[in-house]
């Protein structure tokens, strides 16, 4: 698994990513009374379980919650629900004598946005939580992850390098973390990387002076700001370069 990207602790659903290529499997629209159905769990988890529907009730308008009657075991949790043409038409829970199938379609629609950082539910995992696919949701959410602990965070970060490599928010908030770890040579690759990859070069090359200029001026950095070349004539030179001056700034002040 590679993140999480919607939860709701009601129906007890999560919604996440894995790596690789997965078969996709048709979701069910209807599911009726007195049809039967199957608990499909993992080979390591259990066997299969015929049910039958017992009653069906809708949630939120347009969602199938279907109670089941069967011999599976709160084991099964979590499992696909197959009906006979091969269809999921929901998620197994057992919790007492309560069987129920909550409708998969209800967790595909789940959509992660960028205050999903925050979510009460979703933070309860020490799992990354995934990014929108909008740029604007998905800068929200890689300031919101700041908080979160330095290695989630670092995923974070290049994942969102990954998703936007256009995008400067990226390269900055990933030289940043290369600073606070001492590492000035990271940083001034990846700014580099920001300069020839990103949209919007002049925030590129005022992102790298800003951070050349912090380095400069800060003794523990002075070692290793000297062996990259990271100088206050460095700063000036990508504010001039982010300006688009090909020619040294003069400053005339007249008293």
């Amino acid at each position: 698994m590679e993140c999480l990207l919607a939860a709701n602790e009601i129906y007890d659903v999560v919604k996440f990513q894995v790596s690789g290529k997965t078969i996709t499997a048709s979701l069910a629209s209807n599911v009726s009374p007195i049809e039967e159905v199957w608990v499909v769990p993992m080979s390591k988890s259990g066997v299969i379980e015929k049910a039958n529907v017992t009653s069906v009730e809708k949630f939120m308008d347009r969602y199938n919650y279907a109670l089941l009657k069967s011999t599976a075991t709160d084991k099964l949790n979590g499992s696909p629900v197959f009906n006979s043409k091969g269809q999921v038409v929901g998620l197994f829970s057992s919790v007492g004598e309560i069987q129920s199938a909550t409708d998969v379609n209800y967790a595909n629609d789940f959509e992660v946005k960028g205050l999903s950082q925050n979510d009460i539910t979703l933070r309860q995992c020490n799992i990354r939580i995934g990014l929108p696919n909008k740029l604007e949701e998905a800068v929200v959410g890689l300031m919101l992850s700041s908080e979160k602990p330095a290695n989630i965070y670092k995923e974070v970060v290049d994942d969102f390098i990954t998703r936007y490599p256009y995008s400067n928010e990226g390269y900055y908030a990933l030289a940043n973390i290369q600073l606070a770890n001492n590492e000035v040579e990271g940083a001034d690759k990846t700014m580099q990387n920001a300069v020839q990859n990103t949209k919007e070069k002049d925030e590129a090359h005022y992102n790298y002076a800003r951070l050349i200029y912090r380095v400069a001026v800060s003794p523990e950095f002075t070692e290793k700001a000297k062996a990259t070349g990271w100088t206050l004539d460095k700063a000036l030179t990508e504010i001039q370069k982010g300006a688009g001056c090909e020619k040294p700034m003069t400053l005339t002040v007249t008293f």
